[in-house]
């Protein structure tokens, strides 16, 4: 038998999540990050992930409880990359990530680069079987 008190297991654990820079509760789900904290993490993210599909990805799954009205602006603040896009196709952009990843992300993306040329017809639309 281990002399070891039950109570020391738990310490470390304890002691992390004290720690100032550890709190992670502003991910869980429906929490509402103060804005300049959320514009600090998003900036972050933005600096740290090279393409921005990852970066919105990133974004969109670490604040649940933004607007992607707001997500939207605050990466067009801080993605050069994604300044020719409005704020409604940055939501469509984040929607789009939620529902389908990365096809549905370069879908929208295509769509709106191409926003002037008339959709193709779809085959398998019209056949009757």
């Amino acid at each position: 038998m281990s002399d070891a008190n039950p109570s020391d297991a738990a310490a470390p654990d304890d002691e992390a999540a004290a720690a100032p820079g550890d709190d992670v509760a502003w991910l869980a789900p429906g929490a509402r990050p103060a804005p300049a904290q959320a514009l600090q993490r998003i900036r972050t993210l933005c600096e740290i992930y090279p393409d921005l599909f990852s970066a919105m990805f990133v974004i969109v799954a670490t604040h649940p409880g933004v607007s992607r009205e707001m997500l939207g602006q605050a990466v067009k603040q801080f993605r050069p990359d994604a300044e020719a896009y409005s704020v409604s196709d940055m939501v469509s952009l984040f929607v789009s990530i939620g529902t389908g990843a990365r096809d549905a992300f370069e879908s929208v993306q295509r769509t709106r680069k191409t926003a002037g040329r008339k959709a193709a017809s779809l085959p398998w639309g019209n056949a009757k079987d």
